[in-house]
């Protein structure tokens, strides 16, 4: 294989965020760190369990925190995350979850742990 001076190289994978979530009342709070080469940042999400790219409900170009507001309370939603450079999307996160709930009823589920 012959290497030509000044040629960009393989490009590294974009690694995909890591997410965490805070509930709320009728919302659920998304955060991640940023990613190195990253340009845009994407969530998916769903109410089962197993997210994927394919067949959830895309929020495409959010920023860190990303309020996903209008939720339902006492419901579980599941999110994955991906992150984008001008070429390529990168592989799903690890699935996050959250379920909104009114301040008195987070503040006894944190009680009952």
């Amino acid at each position: 294989m012959a290497i030509t001076p000044g040629a960009p190289g393989p490009s590294t994978p974009l690694s995909a965020p890591v997410l965490t979530i805070e509930s709320g009342d009728d919302q659920n709070v998304i955060t991640w760190p940023n990613v190195s080469g990253a340009t845009t940042y994407n969530l998916y999400w769903d109410t089962s369990p197993g997210v994927t790219k394919a067949d959830d409900t895309k929020i495409s170009g959010v920023s860190s925190p990303y309020v996903h507001s209008g939720l339902s309370n006492d419901t579980t939603y599941y999110y994955i995350g991906t992150t984008e450079d001008e070429v390529t999307e990168s592989d799903s996160s690890s699935e996050a979850s959250g379920t909104p709930g009114t301040v008195s009823e987070l503040l006894m589920s944190q009680i009952l742990v």
